[in-house]
């Protein structure tokens, strides 16, 4: 393919950046604002996870109320005769509390430390109120279900970060294939213009020559305004090419951030694998593919409603366990000394008798609910690996088609010099050198869509699959998230 570009090169190339297509998609591609969008939202996926490990961790609070003042009327009722009055509440607060509370993973339950102290002025009578709560512990834990809820969340958040980066790494490869996009249509209007202008040139020249054999009587003149045609016709189409180029060349630059001083090049296919192996193909899309892992999550998710209708709906309690020291006096240093104790002791049950049938049909909607998405978890699979078989049979397929239509694109660049040789001795008439110069033009389309439909397939099943064959790298590694 050198010498198809060599006159492109010649008049494109002074002053301007040279963009390869592995730059673009592997180098640029990483740093659009598409990709750093990615990035931030998976940074927050892992800080949520990150929050959700340390919830276990023991957490220290500290509540601070320094003054809270209040002067009204405010109706009581006499707990005697029930009568109502009024009295003036002329009082101000302030008070602290300070604690420590532990969610404890193995048993489900919430233990919890605090001591506080509150300081009551009341202005009305000139008395001061000092409670005091040197020491108050509590600890809560469910009868049924605390230990199992609490590692099926676990597994779920764990699922979930591992889908975040999948689904991450996808959107990435995602914006990597909108890259190649604009690259290869690029290199088309490339192609176009570079063929237009090397067209022009040749037809210039046989234009000269047909003007002289008309003038010697050896064509006609019909024959010489054809030829006068297709030279304006090939001068024509370089100014498409070559004003689409541009075009296709700034919405380039613009995605990638680049300078409108940029060049693209032919890519080098002989890069990619020579074919891929279905076996090793379906490894990847199951040890990466972020559908497999939202499946996981999806299907822990169910499970985990499931388990919690049953819960709801059957015999279920807690147990609640406090004990505390507190005391309260009208001097500071008073409501320190011999603190009362108070301990309390709460077990609650839940137990559903009779509810006519509801809550027997709730756990069946939650079993219905399981069912759909496990049938949904299947349809999905099947489809992907549908997807997969069509874009390894494409890629396999393409990779010998792209190099038969790159040697018939070369061949009939070189028999159209020979035509327009022919024409020139006046061995072939002009309808020939046509023909033959649309046959060169049907060549270069058939040779740019096989390019495409090998790159476009390869970098499909990259995305599937998350993983680079050529550099035998997961795309997390190479996209370092």
């Amino acid at each position: 393919m050198v010498a198809i570009f060599m006159l492109w090169g010649v008049h494109s190339l002074h002053g301007c950046k040279l963009l390869t297509l592995e730059e673009a998609v592997e180098k640029y591609a990483l740093h659009t604002d598409a990709a750093r969008v990615e990035r931030l939202r998976l940074k927050n996926e892992s800080l949520s996870y990150m929050n959700y490990k340390r919830s276990f961790l023991p957490s220290l609070y500290l509540d601070v109320q320094p003054f809270d003042f209040n002067h009204s009327l405010r109706m009581l009722q006499n707990a005697v005769d029930g009568s109502y009055f009024n009295v003036d509440d002329f009082s101000s607060n302030s008070s602290i509390e300070l604690g420590v509370e532990q969610k404890l993973f193995h048993t489900g339950g919430t233990f919890s430390l605090r001591a506080g102290y509150s300081f009551l002025r009341e202005y009305s009578m000139s008395r001061n109120n000092f409670t005091s709560i040197p020491l108050f512990l509590s600890y809560t834990q469910p009868f049924w279900g605390g230990r199992r809820s609490n590692m099926m969340e676990r597994g779920i958040k764990e699922l979930e970060y591992r889908c975040s980066v999948a689904n991450c790494c996808s959107a990435i490869s995602l914006v990597q294939q909108e890259v190649l996009v604009l690259y290869l249509t690029s290199y088309l209007s490339a192609l176009e213009k570079e063929q237009a202008y090397s067209d022009n040139h040749v037809d210039d020249t046989l234009l000269q020559i047909t003007r002289f054999k008309y003038e010697e009587g050896y064509v006609t003149e019909y024959e010489l305004n054809q030829m006068e045609l297709q030279f304006l016709e090939s001068g024509y189409l370089y100014e498409n090419a070559a004003s689409l180029y541009g075009e296709n060349m700034r919405r380039l630059c613009t995605f990638l951030g680049l300078s409108e001083e940029t060049d693209i090049c032919s890519p080098d296919k002989g890069r990619l694998p020579c074919s891929l192996d279905e076996e090793a193909v379906d490894l990847m899309i199951g040890r990466n593919n972020p559908l497999y892992v939202n499946n996981q999550v999806r299907m822990r998710q169910a499970e985990y409603e499931l388990f919690q209708k049953v819960k709801e709906t059957r015999f279920n309690g807690e147990l609640s366990v406090n004990y505390g020291l507190n005391q309260y006096a009208e001097t500071f240093g008073d409501a320190f000394r011999h603190p009362n104790s108070q301990q309390s002791v709460t077990v609650g049950f839940s137990i559903p008798v009779f509810q006519w049938g509801i809550n027997r049909n709730k756990r069946e909607m939650a079993r219905n609910e399981y069912e759909m998405v496990r049938l949904e978890v299947e349809m999905s699979e099947k489809e992907l690996m549908n997807e997969r078989y069509d874009c390894v049979y494409g890629y396999n397929s393409c990779v010998h088609t792209c190099d038969v239509a790159e040697r018939t694109y070369e061949l009939s660049r070189k028999q159209y010099q020979l035509a327009a040789q022919k024409f020139a001795l006046g061995k072939i008439s002009v309808y020939e050198l046509t023909s033959m110069r649309q046959e060169q033009y049907a060549a270069m389309r058939r040779y740019y869509e096989a390019l495409r439909d090998l790159y476009l397939n390869y970098y499909r099943l990259r995305h599937l699959a998350l993983y680079d064959f050529v550099r035998m790298k997961p795309l997390k590694e190479i996209f370092a998230v």
